[in-house]
């Protein structure tokens, strides 16, 4: 019966028009990292669970379950990869399909954990356009102009740009941003990055339990 069970959950939470942090015994330490390049391949889920804290014992024997807007339910296996954050391993899928949001549960024994996450779209950087070049000795400011395949904002935007050392976060998604010419640096291939974040924290679970999705895109363009 669990899976009925989960799916009127996770129907229930997306009807909310959004993010939700769910519920639970509030005994498992949970963290959730779902992250998208833009393509299958770098599109991966994992989930770390410990017990009682964020220092403690890691969880190895839960059973994750995951279930995606369009794609259904599915299970999340113990693979114990170093991933990211994850340098002890977790419960990891990748070359999966970017969804407009995830319910996950967690269990083990009597503990458990829910929650939902409306993720963003893919991140396209719509300016400047990829190989093109910049020119900073004409003092105007680098437009940098993003869009989202689901016509969503995130939660923050992260601006990077590799050689220049620059580096803002944005709240509210403004879908733009202008550098000023002089903090950048004259170099070709230099490496704009955006990372665009929505994140709940796990009422379920112990303090610091997180849910997290993040859409990244990065391009080179010459700057003179």
């Amino acid at each position: 019966m669990r899976a009925p069970i989960l799916v009127a959950a996770a129907i229930a939470l997306a009807a909310c028009g959004g993010s939700n942090p769910g519920g639970g015994t509030r005994t498992l330490y949970v963290k959730a990292q779902a992250e998208t390049d833009g393509t299958t391949d770098g599109t991966r889920l994992g989930l770390e669970v410990r017990e009682g804290s964020s220092g403690g014992t890691l969880i190895t024997d839960a059973v994750v379950i995951l279930r995606g807007d369009k794609s259904g339910e599915s299970s999340l296996p113990w693979q114990g990869l170093k991933w990211g954050d994850f340098a002890l391993g977790s419960y990891f899928k990748s070359g999966i399909a970017w969804e407009p949001g995830w319910a996950i549960e967690v269990r083990r024994g009597n503990d458990r954990l829910d929650a939902y996450l409306q993720t963003p779209g893919y991140t396209t950087i719509v300016e400047p356009i990829a190989q093109t070049t910049f020119r900073r000795t004409e003092g105007k400011p680098l437009a940098v102009k993003w869009k989202d395949s689901f016509d969503r904002r995130a939660k923050t935007v992260t601006v990077d740009v590799d050689k220049a050392k620059y580096q803002r976060t944005l709240p509210e998604d403004p879908l733009s941003h202008e550098i000023e010419a002089n903090r950048l640096v004259s170099e070709n291939n230099e490496r704009i990055t955006l990372e665009r974040v929505n994140e709940i924290e796990l009422a379920g679970g112990t303090p610091g339990s997180i849910f997290r999705g993040t859409s990244k895109h990065r391009i080179e363009v010459n700057v003179e």
